[in-house]
């Protein structure tokens, strides 16, 4: 029974998926601002025209308060970021190396006060140095479903042993 009870203990906390997220801010000095969420180990894509970034499609992006369709983000290993909407270059900008590991498995760095370099290479709509804030989300701390259902289960095999042991 103690053996059963630590190997549902294991599982249980094997499985409980707790992602981080981080929450990007940018702001220019003139006022302009973008923002948007991703994971700290997100599931990159591979650049179009270039082999040494990754890109990632986060589910929010927001321009000066407007939210801006089908986003896309690229990190370069030489550091710094671009974000486009769709093929429209918004912001082009050289800093730091913004991640650790590798192009294909990448962890974001978190940041404060990062000032980044303006780049106008390719025209960005946003042609500024912006100041970036990269900081790790609230989280709600609230287990994936499929935690709460293996939970569940183990505890229905508890009883049933229990109940078995004592027939």
């Amino acid at each position: 029974m103690k053996k059963l009870s630590f190997v549902v203990s294991v599982l249980l906390f094997a499985t409980s998926t707790w992602a981080a997220t981080l929450s990007y801010e940018l702001v220019s000095a003139s006022g302009d601002q973008a923002n948007f969420f991703s994971p700290q180990q997100p599931t990159p894509m591979a650049c179009t025209f270039l082999s040494s970034c990754f890109s990632i499609s986060p589910a929010f992006l927001a321009v000066d308060n407007i939210e801006v369709g089908n986003p896309i983000v690229n990190f370069y290993q030489s550091g710094g970021l671009t974000i486009l909407s769709g093929r429209t270059l918004l912001v082009n900008n050289a800093g730091p190396a913004l991640f650790t590991g590798g192009l294909s498995k990448p962890t974001l760095q978190t940041f404060s006060n990062l000032r980044l370099v303006q780049q106008s290479f390719g025209h960005p709509q946003h042609d500024d140095a912006f100041t970036l804030n990269a900081t790790l989300a609230p989280s709600s701390n609230t287990p994936e479903p499929a935690t709460w259902e293996l939970g569940a289960l183990a505890l229905a095999l508890l009883t049933f042993v229990r109940s078995r042991k004592t027939d």
